[in-house]
């Protein structure tokens, strides 16, 4: 086992020490329609879409505590009028019970810190509840705030890392035109944390030779969460026993960072996926870099958070689970998907992935999250659930990629290739063109047309208001079923600022002028061959030639 570290100083007043056990960030009292309706006691804060127009989110992930209560200074007596009691919004840190901290202490003069800093409470107050208008300012929280996870560069997750198949795949992604990053995925054997010369040497010649084609790369490595045996395990402060996982406050969290970035610089690697970030686990070791489990949850999210900033101020892109983007600056969280549905067989977790994507676009970013698609076999389902050999699932193949490309969200492609035959490599180039041609506008916002329900065609529409983008909108549709099916579609392009006409074209066919109808809305019949997959792609009148006809009344 490692050294201790040296002992910790005592906090005393004596010692110009001030211990801060518990901090509220903010206290908001707010009646209807902000505030949740009834409150009878205390309440977790939840969705503006059923519990009021106030919309908080909060920047650290671990630690903390959000409720509505009743204003305790509400005096019954006094008045009867329930008009009159303001729910108050309450925000800070957990109890001492569940060890959320902060537990922070403050020097004077030496030998710690002489400040603390609490998180930030984000608040919104949306002026609707109805679900696309309030979806939309939801968005643009990130999109201020956390501008790096707008960043979209299009992924490979490469399952075989030895030099032959690392040429492979950047052969291939290069033939594509359209692929900008491979990351060594979990089970590939890639190791970030062996920083010998020989293995660096190896991995540095492939990295040099992916970049030698405009390609990044990164890796992925397990680094707190269920990463035991590291000498710096998490104690469980109830049991006095191992939990399983690495104390991110302790001697782990340096090492981790000394080998990461020796291993960057000796690579070359730009990008780093950190599955098992801190997690908020506590610790009540009393040999690691916090004083005990009270302080641990708070120390172990700081230098989580400094590992990640520390990162991202080298110009390497991170993916980190958990919610690191306001504070560490991750430029993706994992996505809204449950690692077991990839057993599913194929069409029903591709199906299941399809609906997530539209459900979960309300609230979020296209660009923020990250999917997953299991082009090689993952977890328990076998064959039946993996997408290669792509030559006997093309459809598959391709309505993964629509479904993602389509959306603009960023997925794990894990696996050995990307195409197998010419038939698959011509589907897989008519997809990553369409992606390169539209990316502006595929990583907007988007405008939710028809849910879907595998019954019939289902729709989604990227909108923009800049009008300096030539393109305004681009709606996806989709036909998951093993019939014809037809439909009129009803395009909303208030979102995208244009008020009287526009120019519609279906895919890449010559474009034709229609008006807008009062309600900012155009109907626009849709027809799909079973399984399906088509766009339409709306204009503004300026950036069109004015030679195309007008669409009948």
């Amino acid at each position: 086992a490692p050294a201790p570290p040296p002992p910790k100083p005592t906090c005393t007043a004596a010692a110009g020490c001030v211990l801060v056990q518990h901090a509220n960030v903010e206290i908001l009292r707010v009646n209807k329609p902000w505030a949740p309706s009834g409150i009878t006691g205390v309440k977790p804060a939840g969705d503006p879409t059923s519990d009021g127009k106030l919309f908080i989110e909060i920047t650290q992930a671990h630690g903390q505590d959000v409720a509505w209560s009743k204003d305790p200074t509400y005096d019954p007596d006094y008045s009867g009028d329930d008009g009159a009691v303001q729910p108050m919004l309450t925000v800070g840190y957990q109890p001492a019970s569940s060890f959320g901290g902060p537990s922070a202490r403050i020097w004077a003069h030496g030998p710690g810190d002489s400040s603390f800093s609490t998180f930030r409470t984000l608040e919104l107050f949306a002026d609707s509840t109805e679900s696309e208008r309030l979806g939309m300012s939801m968005r643009r929280i990130p999109r201020l705030l956390a501008p790096q996870t707008s960043e979209s560069p299009l992924f490979m997750h490469l399952t075989d890392i030895s030099p032959e198949g690392i040429k492979k795949a950047v052969d291939q992604m290069t033939v594509l035109k359209g692929f900008d990053m491979l990351i060594f995925s979990f089970g590939s054997g890639f190791n970030l944390e062996n920083t010998t010369p020989a293995y660096m040497a190896q991995i540095k010649a492939s990295v040099d030779y992916a970049h030698t084609h405009g390609i990044e790369v990164g890796g992925y490595d397990l680094i707190a969460l269920s990463r035991g045996g590291t000498g710096y395990d998490t104690i469980d402060p109830n049991t006095g026993s191992p939990s399983g996982s690495a104390c991110f406050a302790s001697g782990w969290n340096r090492e981790l960072l000394n080998k990461t970035l020796t291993f960057l610089a000796g690579t070359g690697l730009s990008m780093v996926e950190t599955d098992g970030p801190y997690g908020g686990v506590p610790c009540g070791s009393e040999h690691h870099d916090h004083y005990d489990a009270a302080d641990s949850v708070q120390r172990q999210w700081e230098n989580q958070v400094a590992f990640y900033a520390q990162l991202r101020a080298l110009g390497v892109y991170v993916h980190a689970p958990d919610n690191y983007a306001y504070e560490g600056g991750a430029n993706k969280n994992c996505g809204w998907y449950s690692e077991m549905q990839f057993s599913m067989p194929r069409w029903q977790h591709i199906s299941v992935s399809h609906t997530e994507v539209y459900d979960h676009t309300f609230t979020n970013t296209p660009t923020g999250t990250w999917m997953f698609a299991p082009l090689v076999v993952y977890h328990s389902g076998g064959e039946p659930a993996a997408l290669e050999p792509f030559a006997e699932h093309i459809d598959a193949w391709e309505w993964t990629l629509a479904t993602y490309l389509g959306a603009g969200v960023g997925a794990c492609y894990r696996g050995n290739e990307l195409f197998d035959t010419p038939e698959v490599q011509a589907m897989v180039t008519k997809w990553t063109s369409f992606w390169v041609q539209y990316r502006s506008i595929l990583t907007q916002d988007i405008v939710h047309v028809k849910r879907p329900d595998m019954q019939s065609i289902d729709s989604i529409m990227h909108v923009t208001a800049n009008n300096s983008m030539d393109v305004a909108a681009l709606a996806m549709v989709y036909n998951p079923t093993l019939t014809n099916q037809s439909t009129t579609l009803s395009f909303n392009l208030y979102y995208t600022g244009e008020t009287a006409d526009v120019y519609l074209s279906h895919e890449e066919a010559a474009p034709t002028r229609v008006s807008l109808r009062r309600d900012y809305t155009i109907a626009v019949p849709v027809t799909l061959p079973p399984r399906g997959i088509s766009y339409y792609v709306v204009r503004r009148v300026a950036s069109v030639a004015p030679t195309h006809r007008r669409q009948p009344e």
